[in-house]
């Protein structure tokens, strides 16, 4: 499939070289996912609504900014959200006629893993790089916390080739967990297909919900029934916190949603860049907040 024509309305203000290609909707988004790297850049001009209430937006914009080597152009004063958010995730981005931002452009804060040739690739393309090493008792804990990353990636692609891209990520981050930590990769593989054989791949989807001594009378089989991933999510309050299980994170629906003893409703969810807590203006007396695993009052 070709990429889509880059749209020669749009004014070349910054980066003149490159074309210019206009995302205004959802299915702008999808097309801009065709386009070649380093050729564009991506001109931002969404309606109000759309930035406003589909966050998911901007993180695939960004994940496709990232992917393609384009910069972002924001136009209007309605963007600094959109600013802010693409900046955070490591995506460049252009403000014309806007001098606040002049004197930042050229500088961006990433403090992230990347792969080793990143930096040689920056350099050729005429930006300086300042970095630094992870120590090596530390590098199985930063390799974990990128692989949440781009875990994180792999959740918002939206296109089989972005879905093999982060996938191919994914098994590079686990091929350098290995190395990290002196073990041969050739040994996990074969322990991975020894106990795949053992005990099965993790294709069909299939939940244990629980276990049972059977009795003459038990009667149940293999799983049939269909529960949606939200139903899976658990918020366990003790004395000593509160805990939150990974589905709950990442399935929607109100199982992501606590309330402290004071009666304040919490939200949780995880993003591009970590694990985010937002407050809940809800009703406590509502339905709303009654989810599965809350022990809480």
């Amino acid at each position: 499939m070709q990429a889509p024509d880059a749209d020669p309305s749009v004014p070349r203000t910054v980066a003149p070289t490159r074309h210019r290609f206009r995302i205004q909707t959802n299915h702008d988004l999808d097309n801009a996912a065709l386009l070649e790297n380093d050729r564009y850049v991506l001109v931002l001009q969404p309606t109000i609504d759309l930035i406003r209430d589909d966050e998911t937006f901007l993180q695939k914009l960004a994940v496709i900014a990232l992917r393609i080597g384009a910069p972002v152009e924001l136009h209007g004063s309605i963007l600094g959200h959109a600013y802010y958010m693409l900046r955070r995730a490591g995506v460049t981005v252009i403000t014309p006629g806007e001098p606040q931002y002049s004197r930042i452009r050229g500088r961006q804060i990433f403090a992230k893993l990347v792969r080793d040739e990143i930096p040689g690739y920056i350099q050729r393309h005429g930006e300086t790089a300042v970095l630094a090493r992870i120590p090596q008792q530390e590098a199985r804990a930063a390799l974990v916390a990128k692989l949440f990353e781009e875990a994180h990636e792999l959740l918002l692609a939206v296109s089989p080739k972005d879905v093999e891209g982060e996938l191919a990520d994914l098994l590079e981050i686990v091929q350098s967990l290995a190395s990290a930590t002196g073990v041969s990769w050739e040994d996990v593989v074969s322990k991975a297909m020894s106990k795949r054989s053992q005990r099965g791949g993790s294709e069909k989807g299939v939940v244990l919900l629980e276990t049972a001594w059977p009795t003459s009378q038990d009667r149940r089989g293999q799983a049939e029934a269909l529960v949606p991933l939200s139903s899976l999510g658990q918020i366990k309050e003790s004395a000593t916190g509160i805990d939150v299980n990974f589905v709950a994170l990442l399935g929607g629906g109100t199982a992501n949603r606590f309330t402290t003893a004071d009666g304040t409703t919490y939200e949780l969810s995880l993003t591009g860049y970590g694990l985010r807590l937002r407050r809940v203006d809800l009703d406590p007396r509502s339905e709303q907040l009654k989810f599965p695993g809350f022990d809480g009052p």
